[in-house]
């Protein structure tokens, strides 16, 4: 059996390691994790067709960039030396 982890990993490697081993602890003999760029599956400008609370009035680009800003952010803070404090 394959897990579908999709990208509910939200760029963060613990939670990805988390994944795999709740998939594994579920029976599971391997886990499938996706990536993609919000340029090739949407425009800047196409509305979202479901509600995100802090966002309301978001595009379907501004949820499928978060993971790419995620990873840029966690870039620049190892790179500049710098650490988040929470979590």
């Amino acid at each position: 059996m394959i897990a579908e982890a999709g990208v509910n990993h939200n760029c963060d490697v613990q939670l990805g390691y988390k994944l795999v081993e709740t998939a594994g602890a579920s029976g599971a003999d391997a886990i499938k994790f996706q990536s993609y760029t919000a340029g090739k599956i949407a425009t800047r400008v196409a509305p979202r067709y479901w509600v995100e609370p802090p966002d309301p009035n978001g595009t379907q680009w501004d949820t499928f960039d978060k993971p790419r800003q995620a990873l840029a952010t966690a870039t620049s803070r190892r790179c500049s030396g710098t650490r988040s404090t929470s979590g």
